[in-house]
């Protein structure tokens, strides 16, 4: 039989191995960054999606045709390593240490417009609020291995371009 006494330092033991593996559960769950180096495969992802994305524009109706605005803020993209079985995975090749993002729209060149350059995996890079973007329609956000190689592979994102309506 155990006394209360006994009972009182076995159920804080008990608490404290509960608390700590709940704290370990939710430490688990954030991604520190992760250099970007040779022979890696990633995904891109637009406002935390890898496919079908959206990007809100501070667009507001009615839309006119070929009408531009401009990406509202809080937005961003990020590369995040990926299974080699993933079809729309991308591979940094031998020599990429870092990933180029653009967007490329109907209406831009086709290089696109620079969103930034990530050097690490797991890090929020923001969609600049500047970049002139179709009000509505879709587009597509390129993480491309920079330096290149024969071996490198871009990861392409589709997005769509949603007016805010503020």
């Amino acid at each position: 039989m155990t006394s209360r006494h006994h009972r009182a330092p076995l159920l804080a033991l008990a608490v404290t191995g509960l608390l700590a593996g709940s704290v370990g559960t939710a430490a688990a769950a954030v991604q520190d960054p992760l250099p970007v180096g040779p022979n890696q495969t990633f995904a891109g992802q637009v406002n935390g999606v890898t496919t079908d994305a959206g990007i809100r524009t501070d667009c507001i109706g009615p839309i006119v045709l070929g009408e531009t605005g401009h990406p509202l803020a809080d937005q961003y993209v990020e590369a995040v390593t990926a299974p080699v079985t993933s079809a729309t995975a991308g591979y940094t090749g031998t020599s990429a240490h870092q990933l180029q993002v653009t967007l490329a729209t109907p209406t831009s060149s086709s290089v696109g417009a620079l969103i930034g350059t990530l050097n690490s995996f797991y890090v929020q890079l923001p969609i600049p609020t500047t970049l002139s973007v179709p009000c509505t329609g879709t587009g597509q956000v390129d993480f491309t291995p920079a330096p290149t190689s024969p071996t490198a592979r871009t990861a392409t994102v589709t997005v769509s371009f949603l007016a805010s309506g503020i």
